[in-house]
């Protein structure tokens, strides 16, 4: 849709007398649409793993610090959506059980955390898409040795390509049956 924009922007005034404008005005308001949809839902997939940050164990800290990565690269408009108290709480907690525990044996909970949450999983839906997003960042913190021990990546490969497809089929811009 942003091509076809484009080239329509680059048309001599004759030939944009010869495009139905109206239809990719049509198309670029559907699109954002989608866009807001989309949003929505995935700021809403996050408030809900926030919320379920209740009793917090070490095991969590992929799922806290990925959280945190996913919101730190939100919009101020996004960030202004979620309450992000409970995971605030979360990463206090976090910081005390963290204190006690080496570096090591920090990164041993995280490889391993990692693999439970993709193990986890289960059957993809787009409400997943939040932990699946937090794990990702977790798993992208790792060093490459780190990520070379993670048994189950591929599930993550999957499941992330799986929810993008659930979201463009859920998404998709319908045809408006105009094809001038």
């Amino acid at each position: 849709i942003t091509e076809t924009r484009k080239a329509y922007n680059a048309l001599s005034v004759e030939q944009m007398a010869l495009v139905s404008y109206g239809h990719l005005v049509k198309v670029e308001q559907k699109l954002l649409v989608a866009q807001e949809i989309e949003t929505r839902r995935r700021l809403a997939s996050m408030q809900h793993l926030i919320d379920s940050l209740d009793h917090v164990t070490i095991e969590q800290i992929v799922l806290i610090e990925g959280l945190r990565a996913n919101i730190s690269s939100l919009t101020a408009e996004e960030k202004a959506v979620l309450n992000d108290q409970k995971l605030v709480l979360a990463e206090k907690a976090l910081r005390s059980l963290k204190a006690g525990v080496e570096k090591k044996t920090l990164d041993e909970i995280r490889i391993n955390s990692i693999m439970a949450y993709i193990d986890s999983i289960g059957q993809v839906t787009i409400e997943k898409k939040a932990l699946i997003d937090a794990l990702r960042a977790s798993y992208d913190k790792l060093t490459p040795k780190q990520q070379e021990r993670i048994e189950n990546y591929s599930a993550l490969v999957i499941a992330e390509a799986t929810v993008l497809v659930q979201i463009q089929l859920t998404d998709a811009v319908p045809n408006t049956g105009d094809t001038t």
